[in-house]
């Protein structure tokens, strides 16, 4: 039964990444392969159920939005050091920023620390999950306060409750990114 949920859940993350994804102009986006996709959700859904610790590689970033909801937290505000401030932009109907604001996000550089940033992302991420690419208005946000290109593995994890953008690193399957989104 195990393995049979394990090949259901693989053969949705293979139609989760075969979607093709709209790329706003001025924005650079590299795509990977189906397999290192598949490979980053794979390891995302077991991660869910367990510590963390095999995603986990010197550094994440919690971005603004979630670090809005999740510094509420004394056990995560408490983390010493590596806060972050982002211009966060405000885009309108049409995709055009409008205007911006200044957000503080987290710079989690400890495995004690990330254990326990997971411990709430997997309370978030309780029942049933479904994956998909950023949408334009969620790549226009990611390119506007990320510090690099934005490359593939990286997908919208969304529970009905939230949505997280997981950015995962293409060489080494390890989380380099997460934040909350809406459409």
């Amino acid at each position: 039964m195990k393995t049979l949920l394990t090949f259901a859940l693989i053969c949705l993350a293979a139609a989760t990444f075969a979607q093709d994804v709209t790329v706003p102009k001025g924005i650079i986006y590299k795509k990977a392969s189906q397999a290192v996709n598949n490979k980053a959700y794979s390891i995302f859904l077991y991660e869910l159920k367990n510590s963390g610790d095999s995603i986990f590689d010197k550094l994440c970033y919690v971005g603004p939005i979630l670090w809005v909801r999740y510094q509420k937290y004394s056990t995560l505000n408490n983390i010493p050091g590596g806060k972050i401030t982002f211009k966060v932009p405000k885009f309108n109907a049409e995709g055009k920023q409008i205007s911006e604001q200044q957000l503080d996000g987290k710079l989690i550089q400890k495995k004690e620390d990330f254990r326990m940033l997971w411990s709430f992302v997997k309370s978030d991420m309780s029942g049933t999950v479904s994956f998909k690419k950023l949408s334009p208005n969620q790549l226009r946000y990611y390119w506007a306060v990320n510090f690099y290109d934005i490359e593939e593995p990286v997908f919208i994890a969304d529970n009905g409750l939230y949505k997280l953008l997981i950015q995962f690193s293409p060489t080494t399957n390890k989380i380099l990114w997460i934040d909350e989104v809406f459409d």
